[in-house]
């Protein structure tokens, strides 16, 4: 083994604790560990980038990527979820660059890596579906089961790959992976892992040995009842109508996309929430269009492109059909569970999308060299933006203690958490108009003239922020009554009722305020 090998193999342990650091992030959705994230791959890729010599071509559709969702960041309205994302996906690209510097053999190592999270995930579901009562069932568990499901399918096809070795527990991994995949009560992400199953054994019965139509049926039955459940039920005319919605939101943000993020808060202008809640358009290819523009949509699907370019020339020209076929069965499944699911937009599963994209490539060319930059100039270049990307995780925890001291009505206390929170994270309007309610608070205790004007200071720039909450609009309105002044507070109470036209507070909020 040489020295490069020997240093590229302490990068498996690397991404271990990346692939670990996104479960968490995906339940917790904190910007802080978007950015420990975001900072670990910046430091391993800038150190591997500037010590190896090769074609940089190859990486020129992610930085295109990269790009785009910078330029969509800037032309958002709504900052604060663009941002979280740009630091995401911005670790994606550092991971898809590291994995095409890889060897083959840790590319494997690699993968082995999401097949034991999936085992842990195994354990996690069995203990939500049976352990627990359904009211005990972990809300995470419930909000992104289909997120879950989604992970699990790569990683069942990846657990091919191990069938191999000597070990003959992997063999039976794939079993237990496939039976999480029906506990996640996905009857689709369950129809897309059988036949899967069913096609890796069909192509390998030569060298598993096994009688193909005895081996292949109970996946193909299975398959076939959840093709049945499938088109018995509204899954795909809900698509049908979500795609409809996105296809609207893409015509009026054609270029640069509506910021990463920031379709939820844009579609709720195109969606009749009292007949159907269409938050996300269940398409990742129409997810990237509308949040990132054209620009960002060619260059992810030319990623894709080469992902099968790559994957297809390599089993052509002789390359090993038992660790490329499992691979691009994992992309092709993935990508045709996220097709019908906006699931990918969770740390991990971006994480393992674009490190499977990465596998095929191969940095033949790579040849070690001196540095070019000086160690310590990287360092230093990238301690103050570390520390920037820290703050929003610890103006998250002065916003939690503030809400502490909020709910005992220590407001002074609340209150310069609360500032601390704004100052450390001005993009974030929960935090603006959480100040806006410790200023109304004091005022309904003194009736001093100056804590309603500071709420509703506050407030306004809370809107400012986001002006697609009808929350924001909301308050106002109510602030503005206070005020005296009626007219403000029923333009503001009709616009949230505009907003958000079934929300029974605001409509009752409505009756009294409207003037």
């Amino acid at each position: 083994m040489n020295a490069q090998d020997e240093k590229f193999n302490l990068l498996t342990l690397f991404f271990a604790v990346i692939f670990i650091v996104s479960i968490f992030s995906r339940f917790t959705a904190s910007a802080g560990i978007y950015s420990a994230v975001f900072f670990a791959v910046s430091i391993v890729f800038l150190f591997k980038f500037n010590k190896y010599s090769f074609d940089r071509t190859i990486l020129l559709p992610a930085i295109f990527f990269i790009a785009a969702i910078i330029i969509s960041y800037y032309a958002s309205d709504f900052k604060y979820n663009a941002r979280n994302n740009v630091l995401l996906f911005s670790s994606a690209a550092g991971l898809y660059a590291l994995c095409g510097l890889l060897t083959q053999h840790d590319k494997k190592s690699v993968m082995l890596i999401p097949v034991l999270i999936a085992l842990w995930l195994t354990i996690y579901l069995f203990a939500t579906n049976f352990a627990f009562s359904k009211l005990l069932e972990p809300q995470s568990a419930q909000e992104y089961m289909r997120a879950v499901a989604g992970f699990l399918v790569a990683a069942l096809c990846l657990s091919f790959v191990f069938w191999w070795t000597e070990r003959k527990i992997y063999f039976y991994t794939s079993f237990i992976i496939f039976f999480a995949i029906i506990m996640t009560k996905s009857y689709f992400a369950s129809a897309i892992a059988s036949l899967a199953f069913a096609s890796f054994l069909f192509f390998m019965r030569e060298k598993i040995r096994v009688r193909a139509y005895l081996t292949l049926l109970p996946f193909l039955c299975v398959f076939a009842v959840c093709v049945y459940f499938l088109a018995n039920s509204s899954f795909f005319q809900q698509k049908i109508i979500c795609w409809q919605t996105a296809l609207s939101v893409i015509k009026d943000n054609f270029w640069t996309g509506a910021g990463l993020g920031n379709y939820q808060i844009v579609s709720s202008a195109y969606v009749d929430w009292q007949t159907a809640a269409l938050s996300q358009p269940e398409n990742i290819f129409l997810l990237v269009f509308a949040e990132i523009g054209v620009a960002g949509f060619g260059a992810f699907a030319l990623l894709i492109a080469m992902f099968f370019y790559f994957s297809f020339r390599r089993l052509k020209t002789g390359g090993d059909k038992t660790l490329y076929l499992p691979v691009l069965m994992a992309g092709s499944s993935f990508l045709t569970f996220a097709f019908f699911e906006s699931c990918v937009l969770t740390s991990t599963n971006i994480l393992l999308l674009f490190a499977l994209l990465a596998f095929p490539l191969d940095f033949k060319e790579a040849v070690k060299r001196r540095r070019s930059v000086n160690s310590y100039f990287l360092i230093a270049l990238i301690l103050p933006l570390a520390l920037s990307l820290g703050k929003p995780l610890y103006a998250q925890q002065q916003y939690k203690k503030g809400i502490a001291f909020f709910a005992v009505k220590k407001y002074t206390l609340s209150h310069d958490y609360f500032l601390s929170a704004l100052d450390n994270d001005c993009l974030n309007p929960d935090y603006a108009s959480k100040l806006s309610d410790n200023f109304f608070a004091v005022y309904s205790q003194n009736e001093r003239e100056i804590d309603l004007n500071n709420a509703v200071e506050y407030a306004k720039y809370a809107l400012s922020l986001n002006g697609y909450n009808a929350k924001y609009y909301y308050q106002l309105a109510w602030l503005y009554h206070f005020k005296n002044e009626k007219q403000k507070a029923s333009d503001y109470i009709s616009k949230a009722v505009e907003i958000d036209k079934y929300n029974k507070i605001y409509l009752d909020s409505y009756k009294e305020l409207i003037y």
